[in-house]
C-alpha cells in the first residue's frame, strides 16, 4: 500500500469558507448533529442560495474537517461545538481588524504549520484499516514539510513530485531524502529519461484523489483581497513560492516541529488551537539614559566614515551601501551610525526589511489590544516616526536610521507617501499621514544609511524613487581587508597569503563576487574544513550550476590550501 497524506477537501480562505465559519462558530457549545441542517440553511441563506447540497450529508458536514484542520474547532467527544482560541481570534480578525489582508496570510502560515499528520482530531475510517496502522506511525508536519522542500528546491514543486515524493512522506526524518530525491528525479527529467525510465528508479506517483493537490495546496494559493497568495500556480502542474513571503517561511522553518504522541483529542486540540502571537513588537528605542555609550570601532580617519561625512557635509540625507554579501556593508553601517551620534544609542535605531513588512509596520498602523471588554486595535506610530520625534527634540544633532537589507522589501509599499518627503528638498516640510491624518514632518537631521545587495536575484531591485534620493558608496570584496581580518585572527604570517591569493582567483571567476568576511573565521585545516563543508561548498556550487568546470577548478585551489592534503576529501 502507497501511504499517502490524507487532507479534508474544502477550501479555507474563500470568502464562502470564512462566512460558513463565522455562522459555524455562532453554533458554539450546540450539539453539532442537531443543528447541522440549521447551519446550512443559515449559509445558504446568507449566501443566497436555495437548493441544499447534500454531498457527505451536506455542505458544515464537508466543511467541518477544514476548520479541524486549520485549529479553529474541533467537534469534542460529548458532539458539541468547541472554538479553538486560534478559532476566536480568526474570528477578530475576520470581523474588527483593520488590518486583515496584511495579518491573515501569516495567521494561517503559522497555525497551519503547526499540523501533525497524525493527530486525535484525523477522521477515524473503517473502511482502510491498513491505511489506518500506517497513519499511526506517521510522524509528519505536511505544511511545514511542504514549505521545507519547496524552500530547498529552488522555490517550486510540480504535481507529479507532490505525487510522487512529498504526499508519500511518512517520516519527519524523511523529508531530507525526499529532497534529495526530487532534484535527482528533475536532473533525470532534463536528460530526457521516459516515464518507464523514471517509474523503474523513483516511487511511483499516487493515482486519484489520493494524489490530488488541488485542495491541500489551495489552503496556501487562495487570494484574499489585494494580498498575493502565499503558493502562485505557474501553469497547470507547478506552485511556486511567492518572494513576498519567504522571510515568513523561513522563520516557520527556523522553529523545525516535534512530533507529540497526544492522548486525546481534547489535549491535541488544546495545544494545536492556541492563538497566534501578533501581539506588537516591544518598543525599539532605547529609553533608558542610564544605559552605557556605544563605541565604535572606526578610527577618525576611516576612508569610508570619511566619505559619508562628507555627503552630509554637502547636504545628503541618506547614502545606500552597495555591494555582494559578505563585504562588511552592515559592519560598517552599524560603526559609522554609533559615530554620528557620538554614542548616544537614544538618537540612533537599526531594522532590516523583509518581503512582509509595509508601512503599518514602518511608519504607523493598527495593533490588537487586549482588555476586559475583548479585542480592539489602536493606532500607533512606528519605528520611522518615533525617530522623526526625536530627531526634532534633539535637533541640530544627527539622529540615524540604519535599514539593513533595504531591497528586500517593497520600499513604495513600507514608506508610502513618505518617499517623497525623505528627499532633501522636501524635509521639515508637512505632509498628512495616511492613517491618523495628521500632519507631521521628517526634520533634516534624520539621516538613513541603507545597505543593499544589487545582485540577489530572489528580490527585486530597488525602487527608482528610492535610488536616486541616495548617494551610494560601493563595498567590493577586499583582500587587503581578508588580510587584516586573518591577521587579528593570529593566523600564521606565511599562510595569510596562500588564503588571498585564493580568494583574488576565486573573485575572477565568480560572477558577482564572493566577500571576504566569509574567510575570517579560518586559522588552521580544521577550520578550513568547516567553512567548505558549511558555507563555501553550498555557495560555489549555486555560483558555478550552470558551468561545473568552474566548480571544480575552485574546489582542486581550495584543496591546495590545505597542509595535510592527502588525508582532505572535499
Amino acid at each position: 500500500m502507497q501511504f499517502y497524506w490524507r487532507h479534508a477537501r474544502e477550501s479555507l480562505l474563500t470568502p464562502t469558507a470564512i462566512r460558513m465559519f463565522q455562522i459555524f462558530s455562532s453554533y458554539e457549545g450546540q450539539v453539532f448533529d442537531k443543528v447541522k441542517n440549521n447551519i446550512d440553511d443559515d449559509y445558504e441563506a446568507a449566501m443566497g442560495k436555495t437548493s441544499k447540497n447534500l454531498r457527505h450529508g451536506g455542505i458544515i458536514q464537508s466543511q467541518v474537517q477544514v476548520f479541524r484542520e486549520a485549529g479553529w474547532a474541533t467537534i469534542n467527544k460529548s458532539g458539541l461545538i468547541e472554538i479553538t482560541d486560534a478559532g476566536r481570534q480568526a474570528l477578530t480578525l475576520f470581523t474588527k481588524s483593520p488590518d486583515f489582508l496584511k495579518v491573515i496570510p501569516f495567521f494561517i502560515l503559522e497555525l497551519l504549520s503547526r499540523l501533525q499528520l497524525n493527530n486525535p482530531a484525523r477522521p477515524t475510517t473503517a473502511k482502510n484499516a491498513e491505511y489506518d496502522a500506517e497513519l499511526k506511525e506517521s510522524t509528519v508536519f505536511p505544511y511545514w514539510t511542504l514549505f521545507k522542500i519547496i524552500r530547498s528546491c529552488d522555490n517550486y514543486i510540480s504535481a507529479e513530485e507532490l505525487r510522487r515524493f512529498v504526499f508519500q512522506i511518512k517520516k519527519h526524518e524523511d523529508i531530507q531524502f525526499a529532497i534529495e530525491s526530487i532534484k535527482r528525479f528533475r536532473n533525470d527529467q532534463s536528460q530526457g529519461k521516459t516515464e518507464d525510465e523514471l517509474n523503474k528508479i523513483y516511487p511511483l506517483p499516487l493515482q486519484g484523489a489520493n494524489g490530488e493537490p488541488k485542495y491541500l495546496m489551495g489552503r496556501l494559493g487562495t487570494q484574499v483581497g489585494s494580498v498575493p497568495p502565499v503558493l502562485q500556480k505557474d501553469g497547470a502542474s507547478i506552485w511556486r513560492l511567492n518572494d513576498s513571503y519567504t522571510g515568513i517561511v523561513d522563520q516557520l522553518l527556523n522553529n523545525e516541529p516535534l512530533f507529540k504522541e497526544y492522548l486525546d483529542e481534547k489535549t491535541w486540540i488544546r495545544d494545536y488551537g492556541k492563538s497566534i502571537d501578533i501581539e506588537p513588537e516591544e518598543e525599539v528605542l532605547i529609553k533608558s539614559e542610564s544605559i552605557e555609550p556605544l563605541v565604535s570601532e572606526l578610527s577618525d580617519d576611516d576612508s569610508y566614515l570619511s566619505e559619508v561625512l562628507e555627503i552630509i557635509k554637502s547636504g545628503g540625507v541618506g547614502v545606500l551601501f552597495s555591494g555582494p554579501p559578505g563585504t562588511s556593508k552592515s559592519w560598517y553601517a552599524r560603526q559609522i551610525a554609533i559615530k554620528l551620534v557620538e554614542g548616544d544609542s537614544t538618537r540612533l535605531n537599526f531594522v532590516q526589511f523583509h518581503p512582509s513588512m509595509s508601512y503599518d509596520d514602518f511608519v504607523e498602523g493598527y495593533v490588537p489590544i487586549k482588555d476586559s471588554s475583548g479585542t480592539s486595535f489602536d493606532l500607533q506610530s512606528k519605528v520611522f516616526l518615533k525617530l522623526c520625534r526625536k530627531a526634532k527634540e534633539v535637533s541640530p544633532k544627527l539622529c540615524v536610521l540604519v535599514i539593513d537589507e533595504i531591497n528586500r522589501g517593497d520600499t513604495s509599499r513600507i514608506f508610502g507617501e513618505l518617499l517623497t518627503y525623505i528627499e532633501a528638498s522636501y524635509r521639515d516640510l508637512n505632509f498628512t499621514a495616511s492613517y491618523s491624518n495628521t500632519l507631521i514632518s521628517i526634520p533634516k537631521n534624520l539621516f538613513i544609511i541603507g545597505t543593499f545587495n544589487p545582485f540577489d536575484r530572489s528580490i527585486v531591485e530597488l525602487d527608482d524613487a528610492m535610488d536616486r534620493r541616495f548617494e551610494k558608496i560601493g563595498f567590493e570584496p577586499s583582500p587587503q581587508l581578508l588580510a587584516t581580518l586573518l591577521k587579528k585572527n593570529g593566523v600564521e604570517k606565511d599562510f595569510i597569503p596562500k588564503v588571498s591569493k585564493y580568494f583574488v582567483d576565486l573573485n575572477r571567476l565568480t560572477r558577482h563576487g564572493i566577500g571576504h568576511t566569509l574567510f575570517m573565521s579560518i586559522k588552521d585545516d580544521q577550520s578550513l574544513l568547516q567553512l567548505w563543508n558549511r558555507k563555501l561548498k553550498f555557495i560555489l556550487e549555486k555560483a558555478f550550476r550552470f558551468d561545473p568546470g568552474l566548480y571544480d577548478q575552485a574546489k582542486q585551489d581550495y584543496l591546495s590550501l590545505f597542509s595535510d592534503q592527502e588525508s582532505i576529501k572535499l
